[in-house]
C-alpha cells in the first residue's frame, strides 16, 4: 500500500517538472507562424484548368521557427490534421523568422484539382502541431470555391463606394431624377441581353419604377451604365433597389450578388432662393461718368435673386444689404422686399430659375463717406420668413473699395479738322475730360507739335465735365507729331496722371500728286471666250486726286480694251474714278471682255489722273502687269449609264452600259509621236472610263478617239455580287483629270442597286398512309415519269431559248458566269422583277450588310 502510495507521488511529481519544465519552455520561446497574402486564380475556374495559389508563411515572434511543416489540402470541407484530406502540396521549411518568409507557390493541375463542383482549400503551417507558439488559433487559411463546368458572365454592381447616383441629389416631388446604376461584368464570358429591373419603396409599399433589357454586349471583365429618368410620385425616404438579369436568363457564376439599393429622401416642393453669382454684385454710381466707388458719391448695389423651383413661386421676399468698414461694426444699409419671383420654367429637363433683380443705393448716410475697403453682406429671407429646402444658400458677401474722392483730367481726344496739307493751316481740336469725382482749377493744357509747345491754356472743370479746346497751327513737316498734355508739370493731385496726355501722327499732304498700283488680283487661267474680273489695289500718296482713270491693254496694242457701254450703246474704253483721299486706297475693277484667241497673253493696266492742272510725280508705279493664259475650248466629255435595274438577284450578273461622249469640236484625244487620227485611229487612244463599285475601283478601259460634237463610244462592263445589300456603281469618264476641259461636272454617272437573295420554293411531299412501294403503283409512277421528262425538256428549252442573263457569250473582260434560273424575270425597262409564271411583281428590300 505504501509503496503504491510513493509511486503515486513520484508520477505525480514528475509530471509537475515536466510540465513547469514545458511550461518554462513556452513562455521562454516567442514563436507565432501565420499563413499570409493569399492569392487564388482564377478567381471562378473552370474544370481542366491548372490553380495558381500564392501565399507566405511568417513569422510574428522574435524567435526563429525550425523545422516547419506546411501543407495545402484540397478537399470539399475544411480539412485538419487529423482527417483523411488529399495534400496537394506539403513542404518543410528549415528556419522562419529573422527577416525569413516561406514564399510557397502552387500551380495545381486538373489532375489534383480537377472536376466540378464546390471545392475547400486548407492551408495549415505546422500542421502537426510541433511548434509551440504564442499564438496557435492563425496557423490556418480556409478558402471555398467553385470549379465550374464551363466559363461563365458574372454581373454585379461595380465594386466602389459609389454604384448609384441620383441627380439631382436632394429632388422634390414629380422632379425628373436620372438614376445612374455602374456595373460590371467580373466573369469570364461576354453576356447581354439581359433585363434590369428599377423599384421603389415608400412607406412599405414596392412597385416597378422601369424595367429594361439591355442589348449591348457586356465584355467578360468590361463595365457598364445604365440609367433612367424617374419621377417620384411621393414626400419621403424612398429606398431605391436595382436588380442585375431580373428574369435570370444569363448563366452566371454567381447569383446573388445582382441586387444594389440605395435610398434618397424626396421633399415637398417650396420655394428655392438663392443668389446668381455669375452675375457677381453690379456697382452703377449713380454719376455715369465714374467707374468706381469714391466716398461721399452714391452708387447702386445691384443682385440677382434666383428661385430654382418649377413649381412653388416666392412672395414678399426680403433682402438685407449690410456695410461692414474694415476695422468696424456691420451697419445695415437697408431692405428691399421684391413683391413676388416666379418659380423656374421648365424645359424638358431643362429648368430656367425665376430672376428678379434687388438694387438699393448706397451713399455717404449709410456707409461711403468712410474710405477704404468695406464688405458687403447680401441676405436673403434673414427673418426666415419663407420655407425652403436649402436654407444654407441664403447668405452673401462682396469685398468693395470706396476711393478718395480726385479729379481725374484727361486728354480724350484730339483730331485735325480736315486735310493737313504743307503751307495750309487747320484748326486743332483738343477735347478735354474731368472724369474725376471732384472739380478741378486752373489745369494748364498745352497744345503741342514735335512736342514743341505751340500753344496753352488755364482750365477749370467740373466733376465729369467735357470742353473742346481749338488752336490753329500752319503745317510746316510731313508727318508731325500733334499732342495735348494736361497738367504736365503734375501739380494737381489726381486719381490717375497716366491719361493727361494723347498724340496723333498726322499725315501733312504736299500740293503734288503720286498715283501708285499696289497689286492685281485676276485668274491666270481661262477658257476661250471667258470675260476676265481684274482687281487692282489704288493708293494715293501725297494730295487728294480730284480724279483719275484706269485703262487695260492687250498685249502690245496702243489701244485699251472696252469696259462698258454708254445708254447709248457707244463703247467706254476705261473705269473713270474721282475724290481719291490722301493715302487712301480703293480697290478698283477692270475688264478683258475678248478673250478670242488662245495662248499666253499680257495685259496692262495703267492709271491716269485726268482734269488737272497737276501731273503725277512718280509714273512709274501707275503701271501693273499680268500675263493670262487662254486655253481653247477642244474637248468636252460627258459620260452616261443607261438601263441600270435598281434590283438584281444574289450572284446574277450584272450588264453595265457606259457611254462615252464628246461633245468638244475636236477628236479626243491623242496619238503617238508621228502618227494622227486620219492616218492610224488603231494606235490612237480616247479617254479612260473607270468604274467603280461602293467607291472600290473594278475596272479601267481605255476608249478609242472619241469625234467631234458628238463622238461616242458604250462600253459594256460586267459585274456579279457575292453579297445582298444595297451598291452604289459610279462610272467616271477620265477620272485622273488628264483632259482639259471647260466643264468637268458631267464627267460622272451613277447608280444605285440593291441585291435580294432569290427566293426559295420548299414543296413538302403528302406522307404516305401505307408501306406500298410506288414501283407497284405502275398508274403512280408512269406519269410522273413523263411528266419529269417533259419538265426537262422544257428546263433546256427555256435555257437555251432566253436571250436574258442565261448563257450570254461575254467579252473576255466580263464577268461570264451563267446565273441560276429562278423563275423570276427582270424588266429592265420598268426596273420590276416579276414571278414568270404568275405575272405578279416580286417586292425586295433589303439593307446592305
Amino acid at each position: 500500500m505504501m509503496k503504491r502510495f510513493a509511486t503515486a507521488v513520484t508520477a505525480v511529481l514528475g509530471t509537475f517538472l515536466v510540465m513547469l519544465f514545458f511550461t518554462s519552455e513556452v513562455e521562454a520561446l516567442d514563436i507565432d507562424l501565420e499563413p499570409i497574402n493569399f492569392t487564388f486564380a482564377p478567381d471562378y475556374p473552370v474544370n481542366g484548368e491548372s490553380l495558381e495559389i500564392h501565399f507566405e508563411v511568417v513569422n510574428h515572434g522574435s524567435e526563429p521557427a525550425t523545422d516547419v511543416k506546411i501543407i495545402v489540402w484540397n478537399s470539399t470541407s475544411e480539412c485538419d490534421s487529423g482527417d483523411e484530406c488529399f495534400p496537394i502540396f506539403e513542404t518543410t521549411e528549415s528556419v522562419i523568422g529573422h527577416n525569413r518568409t516561406a514564399v510557397i507557390d502552387i500551380s495545381c493541375g486538373p489532375d489534383l484539382c480537377g472536376g466540378t463542383g464546390d471545392r475547400v482549400i486548407t492551408i495549415f503551417a505546422d500542421y502537426d502541431d510541433d511548434i509551440l507558439e504564442t499564438e496557435e488559433d492563425n496557423n490556418k487559411i480556409v478558402y471555398a470555391f467553385t470549379i465550374f463546368e464551363q466559363p461563365l458572365a458574372n454581373l454585379r454592381p461595380q465594386s466602389s463606394e459609389i454604384n448609384i447616383v441620383f441627380t439631382p441629389a436632394a429632388p422634390a416631388e414629380s422632379d425628373s431624377v436620372d438614376i445612374l446604376l455602374m456595373f460590371e461584368n467580373n466573369g469570364r464570358d461576354d453576356c447581354t441581353n439581359f433585363y434590369i429591373d428599377f423599384t421603389q419603396t415608400l412607406d412599405g409599399e414596392t412597385s416597378t419604377i422601369e424595367t429594361v433589357q439591355v442589348r449591348t454586349i457586356i465584355a467578360q471583365g468590361e463595365s457598364g451604365q445604365y440609367n433612367i429618368t424617374w419621377q417620384p410620385d411621393g414626400v419621403g425616404e424612398f429606398t431605391i433597389t436595382i436588380t442585375l438579369d431580373s428574369n435570370e436568363v444569363i448563366d452566371e457564376f454567381v447569383e446573388d450578388d445582382n441586387t444594389v439599393t440605395a435610398t434618397i429622401y424626396v421633399r415637398a416642393h417650396s420655394p428655392e432662393l438663392t443668389l446668381d453669382e455669375t452675375r457677381n454684385i453690379t456697382i452703377t454710381p449713380d454719376d455715369y461718368w465714374l467707374e468706381s466707388i469714391f466716398d461721399k458719391h452714391s452708387v447702386q448695389l445691384i443682385v440677382h435673386i434666383l428661385n430654382d423651383d418649377y413649381v412653388m413661386s416666392a412672395e414678399n421676399v426680403r433682402v438685407s444689404f449690410y456695410d461692414t468698414p474694415e476695422g468696424e461694426e456691420e451697419v445695415l444699409i437697408g431692405y428691399v422686399i421684391i413683391s413676388s419671383i416666379t418659380n423656374a420654367t421648365r424645359r424638358g429637363e431643362e429648368f430656367v430659375s425665376g430672376t428678379e433683380s434687388a438694387s438699393i443705393t448706397w451713399d455717404g448716410s449709410s456707409g461711403t463717406e468712410v474710405v477704404g475697403n468695406h464688405t458687403i453682406s447680401v441676405r436673403i429671407d434673414p427673418l426666415d420668413e419663407i420655407t425652403e429646402w436649402n436654407e444654407g444658400d441664403n447668405n452673401f458677401t462682396f469685398q468693395l473699395v470706396v476711393l478718395d474722392s480726385k479729379p481725374d483730367i484727361n486728354i480724350y481726344d484730339i483730331f485735325v479738322v480736315g486735310q493737313a496739307v504743307r503751307g495750309m493751316p487747320s484748326d486743332i481740336v483738343i477735347t478735354v475730360f474731368n472724369k474725376g469725382a471732384s472739380e478741378i482749377l486752373n489745369c494748364p493744357i498745352e497744345l503741342r507739335i514735335d512736342g514743341d509747345v505751340i500753344d496753352s491754356w488755364n482750365l477749370n472743370l467740373g466733376e465729369g465735365e467735357f470742353y473742346n479746346i481749338t488752336g490753329e497751327y500752319v503745317w510746316d513737316q510731313q508727318q508731325p507729331s500733334v499732342s495735348g498734355h494736361a497738367d504736365s508739370s503734375k501739380q494737381i493731385e489726381e486719381l490717375d496722371d497716366s491719361n493727361n496726355a494723347k498724340s496723333i501722327l498726322v499725315n501733312v499732304a504736299a500740293p503734288e500728286y503720286d498715283l501708285s498700283l499696289v497689286s492685281v488680283d485676276a485668274v491666270d487661267t481661262i477658257f476661250k471666250g471667258d470675260n476676265v474680273e481684274i482687281i487692282i489695289q489704288v493708293r494715293n500718296n501725297l494730295a487728294k486726286i480730284p480724279s483719275f482713270r484706269m485703262l487695260v491693254y492687250l498685249d502690245n496694242s496702243t489701244s485699251p480694251e472696252v469696259q462698258s457701254y454708254d445708254f447709248e450703246g457707244n463703247e467706254i474704253y476705261n473705269v473713270p474714278q474721282t475724290n481719291l483721299a490722301y493715302d487712301e486706297t480703293r480697290f478698283v475693277t477692270v475688264y478683258w471682255k475678248t478673250s478670242t484667241l488662245a495662248g499666253l497673253h499680257n495685259l496692262t493696266i495703267v492709271a491716269e489722273i485726268t482734269n488737272s492742272d497737276f501731273e503725277d510725280t512718280n509714273l512709274t508705279d501707275n503701271t501693273i502687269n499680268l500675263s493670262i493664259q487662254v486655253k481653247p475650248r477642244n474637248f468636252q466629255l460627258s459620260v452616261e449609264m443607261p438601263y441600270i435595274p435598281t434590283q438584281i438577284y444574289l450572284n446574277q450578273t450584272l450588264e453595265i452600259m457606259v457611254s462615252a461622249l464628246n461633245f468638244g469640236p475636236e477628236i479626243c484625244c491623242e496619238c503617238p509621236l508621228g502618227v494622227n487620227f486620219e492616218n492610224s485611229t488603231d494606235e490612237c487612244i480616247g479617254a479612260e472610263i473607270s468604274l467603280f463599285i461602293d467607291g472600290e475601283l473594278v475596272e479601267i478601259y481605255q476608249t478609242k478617239p472619241l469625234g467631234r460634237v458628238i463622238g461616242e463610244e458604250i462600253r459594256v462592263f460586267y459585274w456579279k455580287p457575292t453579297v445582298p445589300g444595297d451598291y452604289y456603281i459610279e462610272a467616271i469618264i477620265d477620272p485622273d483629270n488628264i483632259i482639259d476641259e471647260f466643264n468637268e461636272l458631267d464627267n460622272k454617272a451613277s447608280a444605285e442597286v440593291n441585291v435580294v437573295v432569290e427566293e426559295e420554293i420548299i414543296v413538302e411531299l403528302p406522307e404516305e398512309e401505307d408501306e406500298s412501294s410506288l414501283i407497284n403503283e405502275p398508274l403512280v409512277w408512269i406519269p410522273l415519269v413523263v411528266l419529269s421528262v417533259a419538265g426537262l425538256g422544257l428546263f433546256a428549252y427555256s435555257r437555251i431559248g432566253d436571250g436574258g442573263d442565261y448563257f450570254d457569250n461575254y467579252p473576255e473582260q466580263g464577268t461570264n458566269v451563267p446565273s441560276k434560273e429562278s423563275g423570276f424575270r427582270y424588266d429592265p425597262v420598268t426596273g420590276k422583277t416579276y414571278d414568270s409564271q404568275t405575272g405578279e411583281v416580286i417586292e425586295s428590300g433589303r439593307k446592305k450588310d
